[in-house]
């Protein structure tokens, strides 16, 4: 972010809520890109849980769940580490970030509508395997869409990538 070595005393209102607003948006358009491995193991991850319960009521079905469990435990691990922290959708987000949580919304409520139609007329294990490619395919798409938000709320507000250095 460029510095004018201006006390903020100095700046009026509007370029110090310009300010405000840059500051607020950097950690949601300026981070790392999500590792390729990511949306496949999240697939991997709630397709286990779906598929899971093909074994309801098998003495097998807690440690199973526990499994799929620790698991996940360990891919947000890694995802926390990587970010520093879980991504959060809060009033600070820019609206092009707002817009593209909603959007994830809208698409996590149809593939949970897909996998529980699927799930009535096939069963879990096909289930399983349709929550996989759509859940992959769905964070591969929410991806890009937030990466093109991103790089439009950068773009509006003038922030470079190095700026949160």
């Amino acid at each position: 972010m460029e510095t004018t070595g201006a006390r903020p005393e100095d700046l009026d209102p509007a370029q110090q809520l310009r300010e405000l607003e840059r500051a607020e948006a950097l950690p949601y358009v300026v981070y790392p890109k999500t590792p390729g491995w990511y949306m496949p193991a999240m697939g991997l991850v709630l397709a286990g849980f779906v598929g899971a319960f093909s074994l309801a009521g098998k003495p097998v079905f807690p440690l199973v769940i526990a499994l799929v469990v620790v698991f996940e435990a360990l891919v947000l691990g890694l995802v926390k580490s990587r970010y520093g922290a879980f991504p959060s959708p809060g009033p600070s987000a820019p609206p092009e970030i707002r817009s593209a949580y909603k959007r994830c919304i809208v698409g996590l409520a149809i593939v949970a509508v897909v996998v529980a139609l699927v799930w009535w007329g096939a069963g879990p294990l096909v289930a399983a395997a349709v929550t996989f490619g759509l859940v992959t395919a769905g964070l591969a798409i929410y991806e890009s869409h937030y990466a093109g938000m991103a790089a439009l709320a950068r773009e509006r507000l003038g922030i470079q990538d190095g700026d949160a250095a």
